[in-house]
């Protein structure tokens, strides 16, 4: 290993450089795989917030953030400091709360940054939409980049449109009521759906609400939602078929 340099974050996928703190808690399973979940749906957040290990490499803060990691094959980055031990450790988990996404947003929208003022009045319209669907919304794509989830935490953001953006955050925000789904897999399906220039939505709210509400299952892909929307969509209607994939 290279000499340790206090501040600089690195990052490595050999996860086994990183050690466990003698007294620390027990790796939660049900933790680790909300974490997976959650870093499925809004990246990995750790070039941002990395873990923290002391100069022996064991894990101060951030073990189950790196077995989430580990599972999806996600790089770990991280930043060393010397002299930090288990009192450290019970001090970060008593006192210390890590920033979600929605943190950096009032953060930097009140600093009087305008456009995270529109993304906090967006997630307002839709707040069950997570952070990468909702940055997809805004920038018009099925699903952000790293570099648009990079911006947002820099503080470059930026609004492509804002009427469409929230045309169809308030169209997502409708189905998802009537639905009960409030996924990632959901909401880039609708993306695509409500996108095409042939949907309509007030159809695919009555066809939802007579057919689809009993009838669509929760899915971990956005591909298999539109196909199955789209089966909703086309129900009953002979000579007005429309393929959305």
């Amino acid at each position: 290993m290279e000499p340790q340099t206090k501040t600089r974050i690195r990052d490595t996928r050999d996860y086994l450089v990183f050690k466990s703190l003698r007294g620390n808690r027990k790796i939660d399973k049900n933790q680790v795989g909300h974490l997976i979940r959650s870093i499925q749906e809004n990246g990995n957040l750790t070039p941002y917030i990395p873990i923290l290990v002391n100069s022996d490499m064991e894990v101060i803060d951030g073990q189950h953030r790196i077995a989430a990691l580990k599972e999806l094959g996600e790089p770990v980055y991280y930043r060393i400091e010397e002299g930090l031990n288990l009192d450290i450790v019970h001090v970060i988990n008593t006192n210390g709360k890590v920033w979600g996404w929605l943190d950096f947003a009032r953060s930097y929208a009140d600093l009087g940054y305008d456009a995270y003022q529109v993304f906090l009045h967006f997630h307002d319209t839709a707040p069950s939409m997570p952070l990468d669907a909702l940055l997809g919304y805004i920038y018009g794509v099925t699903s952000a980049s790293a570099s648009m989830r990079r911006n947002f935490y820099h503080g470059e953001l930026e609004i492509q449109d804002y009427n469409l953006t929230k045309k169809l955050l308030e169209q997502y925000e409708e189905l998802s009521q009537i639905c009960k789904h409030r996924t990632g897999p959901f909401a880039r399906a609708l993306h695509t759906i409500m996108t095409n220039s042939q949907y309509n939505q007030a159809r695919m709210v009555r066809k939802v609400g007579v057919y689809g509400k009993k009838n669509l299952e929760h899915y971990s892909r956005a591909l298999d939602y539109i196909r199955a929307l789209e089966d909703i969509y086309n129900w009953k209607a002979k000579g007005d078929q429309v393929r959305f994939f």
